[in-house]
């Protein structure tokens, strides 16, 4: 779906600007996952998770993932934004390898 959408906007002008796609980026690509690394290591510390590691992992990696597909499917079905949407979604999955392998780092460091 992505991709489709993509190759409609081949040529033309980015619906989004470079500045809100850089904010974009560093909000949920590094801030979110950090501020949810600092509340599972609070669930972590408060005994919640027990010694459980993966279940703790398991709840991270999922809070500080890219937002899935679905968000981009209720806009093709609405019709609107579609632009938009693709264009955020190619730069939070471009961006997603790199944080998610600092915080994994940084979880397994804390834990």
């Amino acid at each position: 779906m992505i991709g489709s959408n993509l190759m409609l906007l081949r040529g033309s002008q980015s619906p989004l600007s470079k500045k809100y796609i850089l904010k974009l980026i560093i909000l949920k690509s590094f801030i979110f996952p950090a501020l949810w690394l600092l509340v599972i290591f609070g669930f972590w510390e408060a005994g919640i998770f027990g010694d459980n590691r993966v279940m703790a992992y398991t709840i991270f990696i999922g809070q500080s993932s890219p937002i899935t597909v679905v968000v981009l499917m209720v806009a093709q079905m609405l019709n609107a934004a579609i632009a938009e949407c693709s264009v955020m979604f190619l730069w939070q999955y471009l961006a997603a390898p790199v944080s998610l392998t600092f915080f994994t780092y940084i979880f397994f460091l804390m834990t």
